[in-house]
């Protein structure tokens, strides 16, 4: 009797820790952003199988907390087996931060305390939460930015900034139609001073995003940006035939992921 109470105690102990294990892997925390004036939710996935004297790819991507970040945050294990996620959520008003926080006016485009601040959300990239997340992740193979929508926007603004930020820029349907095409007029000034690019950009479109005007706009800044010949920059461009803007993320985020190795 006092042997199957043990073992239904152990069989029982090893039920509870199983699923707790796993959940463990995910964590979430906020950040206050000085640069911003705002608070982000950061929430982070780990292989359930952590080695800590292993080194992994910090895998970077925005709207954690809305339909594509959550597909990216769902993965498959084998996916990210390599990778720690690292999304970054806003609260509250997520539409409206979402075009203050990713859309650049960097050439003189319209801005409000709304709208068309990337600059600062840069900064508070470069000064804030990378280097708070260095000192917890310090043994690491490279860091990647996954970006959608106003976020593969973000991704190509960043690619540009003076600092490089990231080993590689995955910038999803990215709207380069946002604000007049602001990111193109950006471009055009970065490439009256300077010859060099230093990015390694990978640009995914699907067909059907034609009447979203990602299709037209992200093709013209590829192409624009290729003709230039820049030294330092690797970049393509990838069309996937019928898929549309939100049908793309499950479609790339798992190839993605698998050759982070």
């Amino acid at each position: 009797m006092n042997f199957m109470k043990t073992r239904s105690n152990i069989i029982l102990y090893f039920i509870l820790l199983i699923p707790f294990s796993v959940k463990a892997q995910q964590t979430k925390e906020e950040i206050v952003s000085i640069k911003i004036g705002d608070t982000y939710e950061i929430i982070i996935r780990k292989p359930k199988i952590f080695d800590t004297a292993k080194s992994y790819h910090l895998v970077y991507f925005t709207d954690a907390g809305i339909k594509s970040g959550k597909v990216i945050l769902s993965q498959a294990e084998e996916n990210i087996k390599n990778c720690i996620l690292i999304g970054i959520a806003h609260k509250g008003d997520w539409d409206t931060k979402r075009q203050r926080d990713f859309i650049p006016s960097d050439a003189g485009g319209y801005n409000d305390k709304n709208f068309g601040q990337a600059s600062r959300f840069f900064l508070f990239m470069k000064d804030e939460l990378i280097p708070y997340l260095d000192k917890k992740f310090t043994k690491q193979k490279s860091k990647v930015f996954i970006g959608h929508s106003f976020g593969g926007l973000l991704a190509l603004y960043m690619s540009m900034r003076e600092n490089k930020l990231f080993d590689h820029y995955y910038a999803i349907s990215p709207s380069v139609w946002a604000n007049y095409k602001e990111l193109m007029k950006i471009e055009k000034q970065y490439a009256s001073i300077n010859k060099r690019y230093n990015s390694s950009i990978s640009i995914y479109a699907g067909s059907l995003e034609f009447l979203n005007k990602v299709l037209s706009s992200s093709q013209e800044f590829y192409n624009t940006v290729k003709g230039r010949n820049y030294t330092g920059l690797s970049i393509s461009y990838t069309t996937l035939d019928g898929v549309n803007h939100y049908g793309i993320v499950p479609k790339i985020v798992p190839g993605i992921l698998k050759q982070l190795h």
